[in-house]
């Protein structure tokens, strides 16, 4: 079956949530079908090269289009100019132009994009049925932030996502959601549409567990961290959580790990604050870590920093909103609170007593482990893309 995907962020080395989760969906299709990936060629050339290879070694074709930064008003009208009425930073006319001319030569079975930022690069009629790996409703998100925070500015970046995600959901065959929540937005926003729910999942041969590795006194929380949802999670964590954990345990370490740490969270950074910045492979970030934190009091979809460390075993404390779509229960899998003075008592429990850390962490494992394993997962998006074709 020949199959052509779209992923706008080259999905190379899997260091966070954004590209990972993609990269390992890939590892186990490319064995089952003839897939050619079209993508935006990265900044870092060893990155490139060392990803590039990798890919044509799993027997994948890739094809890039080169990345050309343009000022906002500029990048603005590329997007009006070339019919896509919502401006927004990943729209690249060369990559667009890289789509038309694989859909020009035809013969593909089906089309899987990685994400609306990648659909948009297709035109109204491609020419084979378009699946829509969306993941988390992205207006949603939106729209619970201007809830939360008020402002012109996301009142009209939830509009236009919102009308952005109604027009491709529109156009697609089928959309994927990673959790029940995201999949009833979307079915609002884009009535008619069949959406479905695919967990994104997480590659088990990587994020094993590996108690031995285990620190005493870290805590991780890790993410991308100017992703306005794991910024704020940061400093939540840092200015109210983290002071009420060190008054108690003044030997314990936070572990801000992930790319791309704004100045805000940068400047984090101090004797008992470690802002790592890029990592080479996170699940050694969390091999490390006694326990594995999440703060989140925004944003959507399934969480995937929660999955890996369940998948490792980790004992965790997360607030309510990181379990969205997920099989966990506080108390049984982990510990949950939403007040900074809550979350600090649960991670000060959880850093002095070894043996509830290990039962938490074998709970969330074994919770997680069947039902988000994307070796299990990729059987069932061949079995559509197969229906698709018939």
């Amino acid at each position: 079956m020949k199959v052509l995907t779209l992923c706008h962020a080259f999905p190379f080395p899997p260091r966070d949530g954004h590209v990972g989760p993609i990269f390992h969906f890939l590892k186990h299709l490319a064995p089952r079908l003839e897939l050619t990936m079209l993508t935006i060629r990265p900044e870092d050339e060893g990155e490139w090269r060392e990803g590039l290879a990798l890919f044509q070694s799993w027997g994948m074709r890739v094809e890039a289009a080169p990345w050309r930064a343009r000022r906002k008003p500029l990048q603005a009208l590329a997007c009006l100019t070339e019919g896509r009425p919502w401006p927004n930073r990943f729209y690249s006319p060369e990559f667009r132009r890289l789509v038309a001319r694989e859909l020009d030569g035809g013969g593909w079975d089906a089309i899987l994009a990685w994400g609306i930022m990648s659909a948009q690069h297709l035109p109204r009629r491609p020419g084979a049925p378009m699946l829509l790996m969306a993941r988390d409703c992205l207006s949603l998100g939106h729209r619970r932030r201007q809830q939360a925070n008020g402002g012109l500015g996301e009142w009209l970046q939830w509009r236009k996502i919102r009308a952005m995600e109604r027009a491709i959901f529109g156009a697609s065959e089928r959309v994927f959601a990673v959790s029940p929540i995201d999949a009833e937005e979307m079915r609002r926003i884009a009535p008619g549409t069949r959406v479905e729910v695919l967990p994104t999942g997480v590659d088990a041969e990587a994020f094993r567990p590996a108690p031995e590795r285990e620190q005493d006194g870290v805590v991780l929380f890790s993410g991308v961290m100017d992703y306005p949802p794991n910024e704020d999670a940061a400093l939540w964590l840092a200015h109210e959580i983290w002071p009420l954990v060190r008054a108690a345990r003044p030997g314990a370490r936070l572990v801000l790990a992930g790319r791309s740490p704004t100045a805000a969270v940068a400047e984090l950074a101090g004797a008992d604050v470690i802002v790592t910045g890029p990592v080479e492979r996170m699940e050694d970030e969390v091999a490390r870590a006694a326990v594995v934190v999440s703060p989140l009091r925004q944003g959507t979809g399934i969480k995937n920093k929660v999955m890996e460390a369940a998948f490792m075993a980790k004992a965790m404390v997360v607030t309510g909103l990181s379990l969205d779509g997920l099989p966990l229960e506080a108390g049984r899998d982990c510990l949950v609170a939403d007040e900074a003075g809550a979350f600090a008592a649960a991670v000060v429990l959880l850093l002095g007593d070894a043996a509830e850390r290990r039962r938490l962490g074998e709970a969330a494992r074994a919770s997680i482990a069947e039902q988000f394993d994307v070796e299990r997962l990729v059987p069932r998006l061949v079995a559509i893309l197969e229906e698709t074709r018939r």
